[in-house]
């Protein structure tokens, strides 16, 4: 069964749904490093500097081969191989990215800035939506380590902009009143944000709630003078200049701007491909044709089978075309695995 690795909140380790204890902090703190880059390798020195930051070199070197064989220990009832792998320099997380929230996280979302840029309103909502929910709290919020840290604030950061870009988006749809019931409360959470500010103060006023945005001006304001010693930027003072001579330009101009916002989510469930992938050209002419434009609902559905013995690659050739024409499946795409070469399982 896959592992699933999760960061961003409260730190888990999941085989199918039975959690996988991991004890200590150094444990904790390895495969956390690993899966923050998972597929690629981490040099040694990168984790030795990171986890073993007060150790000298020799007696951490030696710790650390204990750690990875500790987890390779804790995890090798739960996969088929080695997850860990030793290569020159250092070492290597054999896990699809996808299956580490984070990774997921930031691969839905760039999904969903690709459908907004491209008019996909719907499609772009659905897709925030799902990697919002990923997110269960403080990332990586077990680890002190300086290194924890700068990749948590940078997480969390990633978090916020997220947050902001999906209202953005719902701003646009003409789901303002709901756009202010949530927005309220992070703008109290991040009192020093203009953007989540004015995006509060227009929500407000295309509700009929002047006063009220006005009043959200005033508290940001108020707050930028006292802990920062500056004025709001040229965008907010202009927001609340126009919410002052209720500027016609705040409404929503017509109709065709809204979008259906909060259908069910659209599933996203490839696992990441390998930038290594090469070779198999005429296979991939082959299924990409198969699954073309031609493919439509008059030719009826495509079904295709890859065929061959364990180990040449059918797994990550199908999963390479599948990334290659997803962008034509605008109702999302599902993953299968069928454990065709998993040992007592059908």
């Amino acid at each position: 069964m896959a592992l699933e690795i999760g960061f961003l909140g409260p730190w888990q380790v999941l085989a199918g749904e039975a959690p996988v204890r991991l004890a200590g902090q150094r444990r904790i703190g390895v495969l956390a490093r690993l899966a923050l880059n998972a597929g690629q390798v981490v040099p040694a020195e990168r984790i030795l500097t990171d986890i073993w930051a007060d150790g000298s070199a020799a007696t951490a070197a030696k710790q650390l081969h204990i750690v990875i064989s500790k987890l390779r220990e804790t995890l090798a009832p739960h996969t088929t191989e080695e997850i860990i792998k030793t290569v020159p320099g250092g070492y290597r997380l054999a896990l699809e990215p996808d299956h580490v929230d984070a990774h997921l996280f930031a691969r839905l979302v760039e999904r969903a800035r690709t459908a907004q840029a491209q008019g996909g309103g719907a499609a772009a909502d659905n897709l925030f939506r799902t990697a919002l929910r990923l997110w269960r709290g403080e990332p990586l919020a077990e680890l002190a380590a300086p290194w924890a840290r700068i990749e948590a604030a940078r997480l969390a950061e990633e978090h916020l902009t997220v947050l902001e870009d999906h209202a953005e988006l719902r701003l646009a749809a003409g789901d303002h009143h709901a756009v202010a019931a949530d927005l309220a409360a992070h703008v109290r959470a991040h009192p020093l944000r203009e953007r989540p500010a004015a995006q509060l103060m227009l929500a407000l006023h295309r509700a009929g709630r002047p006063s009220e945005a006005l009043a959200v001006y005033q508290d940001t304001r108020r707050i930028l003078v006292t802990e920062l010693g500056v004025e709001p930027g040229a965008e907010l003072c202009r927001l609340h200049q126009a919410v002052l001579a209720k500027d016609p330009a705040l409404d929503l101009t017509t109709p065709v701007q809204r979008v259906a916002v909060g259908r069910p989510p659209v599933p996203a469930e490839l696992p990441a491909g390998t930038h290594a992938f090469t070779a198999r050209t005429t296979e991939i002419d082959r299924l990409r044709a198969a699954l073309g434009p031609d493919a439509g609902p008059a030719h009826g559905p495509a079904v295709i089978v890859i065929d061959g013995p364990g180990g040449i690659g059918k797994s990550a050739l199908a999963v390479h075309v599948a990334h290659a024409v997803a962008a034509r499946f605008t109702d999302g795409v599902i993953y299968l695995n069928l454990h065709g070469s998993t040992p007592g399982l059908d």
